[in-house]
């Protein structure tokens, strides 16, 4: 019995033994497994860390990518703004998506009002009637050369240059329209003093010689009319036939005259520092009979409130206004305001000063055909006149160095500048 239970108490601690054996076997591949594990987690922390130093240097340059971009499209924006021309592009179905500040002072709209209408549109309510306004299709394939307009800005007509362009992306895939508008008026202008000049210049060498040759038989004539007249004193009707010949000789020696002073108004130009107000006021003084005699017009003079000095001829100058004025009233021979300013401002848009003196009325206007036509001597609409007046104008004015503009509706009034 003791030899049994001997065995069993063996039995028992083999089977212990065995138990603690594989106990302390599963315990070893458990601290195995716990120290790979570890040993992973460390490796992976140690590949987070490196993967969230990746992920920030990349956010790091993508912020530094989107901040380039941004100050890139301000700058492309600052230029956009800052281009003296117009710029409007224009999406494949004809609407505008962008437009700058030039583009927005020619047409007169602003971009709010512009973005998502049709240029045509809103070049239809700018544009003068005469001018076809309807914009390349943007499936055309022809190129469309740059074409001039007439904007009505301001109660002022606006020539403008007008440019289209292809809006391509990469790939050369067509996107809209490219539209540049600029503002040309100043360069017509000169041009039509370049064609003025140059057709008066022609002009006047022709009227100058035929002056010259003129006036040498005109003083041969008053010179024999003066001998018969001492002559033929003593016989009433043939004195009175003379003098009928001098006053011709007169009137037509009083043309030649006004002929040299349009072609050499220099020469009797007597240059010094002048308030032009003086010539002005004494212009407007002179012509104030003209004025009570037409009891439906009326004159107002707004002048500076300091003195605006000027180099220049003062009588001269007087014969400008006076011209000018008289011209105003016979423009209105019912009734209408005849509206004088003269103040200081630049010329052509440069710092260099000058006086500026406006003669406005609302008179009957002078016809487009007419308007090129006007500083050319002897043109005149007039039942009586030599047509040299406002040619004279001109010539005084160009050898003061200055310039003239005019600006007429028929049937609204002219401008004189």
């Amino acid at each position: 019995s003791k030899s049994r239970a001997t065995r069993m108490t063996l039995k028992r601690e083999k089977h212990n033994l065995e138990d603690l054996s594989i106990l302390t076997e599963a315990m070893s591949c458990f601290n195995g497994a716990a120290s790979r594990l570890e040993s992973s987690y460390h490796h992976l922390e140690e590949r987070v860390r490196q993967l969230d130093a990746e992920v920030k240097k990349k956010n790091y340059e993508l912020n530094e990518t989107l901040r380039q971009k941004e100050e890139m499209q301000e700058y492309l924006h600052a230029i956009l703004e800052s281009l003296p021309i117009g710029v409007v592009a224009v999406n494949l179905k004809g609407s505008i998506t962008t437009l700058n500040r030039a583009a927005e002072n020619l047409i007169g709209v602003s971009a709010e009002d512009s973005v998502g209408k049709s240029l045509n549109e809103i070049l239809s309510g700018q544009c003068s009637e005469s001018d076809n306004v309807e914009m390349q299709r943007v499936d055309d394939t022809e190129e469309v050369g740059p074409r001039e307009m007439e904007i009505v800005r301001g109660g002022k007509r606006v020539t403008v240059l007008v440019s289209e362009a292809c809006l391509e992306k990469s790939g050369r895939k067509r996107t809209g329209t490219l539209v540049t508008i600029q503002d040309i008026t100043h360069v017509k202008r000169l041009e039509k003093q370049a064609v003025r000049n140059s057709r008066l210049a022609a002009m006047g060498e022709m009227a100058a010689k035929m002056a010259h040759d003129i006036r040498n038989p005109l003083g041969s004539i008053e010179l024999f009319v003066s001998v018969l007249k001492r002559e033929l004193m003593a016989h009433e009707e043939p004195c009175k036939l003379l003098e009928h010949i001098s006053s011709g000789v007169k009137s037509i020696n009083s043309i030649v005259s006004s002929v040299l002073m349009f072609m050499r108004p220099q020469q009797k130009a007597l240059f010094k520092r002048i308030d032009i107000h003086q010539p002005l006021n004494d212009s407007v003084f002179f012509s104030s009979h003209l004025v009570q005699g037409n009891d439906g017009v009326q004159v107002s003079v707004c002048g500076c409130e300091y003195p605006l000095f000027v180099n220049g001829d003062g009588e001269l100058l007087k014969q400008v206004f006076l011209n000018l004025i008289l011209n105003a009233i016979q423009a209105m021979p019912s009734r209408g305001t005849l509206k004088i300013t003269a103040e200081e401002g630049h010329r052509n848009g440069s710092d260099e000063r000058c006086a500026v003196i406006r003669f406005v009325d609302t008179g009957m206007g002078i016809p487009k055909e007419h308007i090129n036509k006007i500083f050319d001597p002897f043109f005149t609409t007039k039942t009586r006149g030599t047509g040299l007046g406002l040619s004279i104008v001109h010539s005084i004015i160009k050898s003061h160095g200055g310039t003239i503009d005019i600006e007429s509706t028929q049937g609204a009034g002219t401008e004189f500048v």
